[in-house]
């Protein structure tokens, strides 16, 4: 994870210091990286450039999503916080969808998945094109 975060110019600028060796590197990507705050806030800068650029998530940014609530949940024994996917062909519902694109009643893709805090509550709605 490490690796993409230094590919990632953006996330490396906000979570990484620079002039640090790469196992204190580690270690701050750790830290940072399993907070629930920091989690949300990338999450938004995802979805962000989802909508800047009218597009999906990338493997790397949805696996770079998706290792950070995986060590967002090592802190948790009994809850778990999760990723809400959301299928094709759904109707477009505001209250539980995150719309990247201006027009449609159908959800024609999911952009980003949205985040469920280990409490069960949708925090972030999955982002869709309609």
């Amino acid at each position: 994870m490490l690796d993409c975060i230094n590919m990632d110019p953006a996330l490396k600028q906000a979570w990484l210091s620079v002039d640090e060796p790469v196992e204190r590197q580690l270690v701050r990507l750790i830290a940072v990286a399993s907070q629930w705050d920091q989690l949300l806030l990338l999450w938004d800068r995802l979805a962000a450039r989802c909508k800047d650029e009218q597009r999906h998530a990338s493997a790397t940014e949805q696996q770079i999503l998706a290792r950070c609530l995986a060590l967002h949940n090592l802190v948790w024994h009994e809850h778990q916080a999760s990723l809400q996917p959301v299928q094709t062909g759904t109707p477009f519902d505001p209250l539980s969808h995150e719309r990247g694109t201006l027009h449609g009643d159908t959800v024609s893709a999911q952009w980003l998945p949205g985040l469920r805090n280990a409490a069960g509550q949708l925090q972030r709605k999955p982002l869709v094109r309609t």
